[in-house]
């Protein structure tokens, strides 16, 4: 596969999660998005972010990295499997213990790999496309949303490539719902789509040389925490069973607080904070 747009770049940025727990059983199912803190010009520094109930329990993280074939070719199915142990906690988590995201550094993952032919294929998300405290705030109370993930633990199992998803936002992404950095979709959220990358999509068009162009555009907007469920009696035979029953609704942790997560953690790692885009890019052209 040729990786040649917008969309594709973003799929190879998630990883398919699989945790392994003290006894040695598969604990955890989930989605990770790589991103870049750029802290260095010219130079990645990775971190790989998911949700804290993913890895919590875990001391290894199963991964399977695509193979690549040149700069913007990947050969699809071919995958270079690595485990990340986690010695002690093995991964930072805010502060305020309500906001359910957890950081891994990925820098050393990528040096244990430089040698390896060929090369594991990986897109980052950089820091400098987050949008801007003006963008986020732009947003309207209804957008249009896709996440990618592996829901149910689920993917392309011959290509190994994620599952996309859409959906809308069933409350405004601009408002704290019920007082935390979280907001609603209408869209089914299942167990492995935690961790997973949503993005606003949109799409402009402009002339050029009197050509009409379009142009489709991914506005970073936070990590899906969770699925929204409702439990209900059902009656069988002489007794009640509580069934519990979705409500297609997920939360979803806003990119203010992914932000704050990351200056945490680089304050945790003595690091420069990173360089958050402050104005929109329109007003830099």
């Amino acid at each position: 596969m040729n990786v040649n747009t917008l969309y594709k770049d973003l799929m190879f940025s998630v990883l398919r999660l699989v945790t392994s727990n003290k006894d040695g059983k598969t604990g955890n199912t989930g989605t990770g998005i790589l991103v870049d803190l750029e802290l260095t010009p010219e130079t990645l520094t990775p971190v790989l972010i998911t949700n804290k109930h993913v890895v919590q329990d875990a001391i290894e993280i199963s991964v399977h990295l695509p193979a690549g074939e040149g700069p913007r070719d990947v050969s699809l199915g071919n995958t270079v499997q690595i485990q990340m142990k986690l010695e002690g906690e093995g991964f930072f988590s805010p502060r305020d213990s309500d906001i359910d995201i957890a950081i891994l550094p990925f820098g050393a993952v990528l040096r244990a790999l430089e040698n390896l032919h060929p090369k594991p294929f990986m897109r980052f998300l950089p820091v400098s496309e987050f949008p801007s405290s003006e963008e986020y705030g732009s947003l309207d109370a209804l957008e249009e949303v896709f996440f990618m993930g592996f829901p149910d633990g689920r993917w392309d199992s011959v290509n190994k490539t994620p599952i996309i998803r859409r959906g809308v936002t069933a409350t405004p992404a601009t408002l704290d719902f019920d007082g935390k950095p979280e907001f609603l979709i209408d869209a089914s959220v299942f167990p492995g789509s935690s961790g997973s990358p949503l993005f606003v999509a949109r799409t402009t068009t402009f002339l050029s040389n009197s050509k009409l162009i379009t142009q489709q555009l991914a506005i970073f907007a936070g990590i899906v925490t969770k699925s929204l469920h409702r439990t209900h009696q059902v009656p069988v035979f002489d007794t009640e069973t509580e069934v519990l029953e979705s409500l297609d609704l997920g939360i979803v942790t806003n990119v203010a607080a992914i932000k704050d997560a990351l200056d945490q953690f680089c304050e945790y790692a003595k690091q420069p904070k990173p360089k958050f885009r402050i104005a929109p890019l329109s007003a830099s052209k």
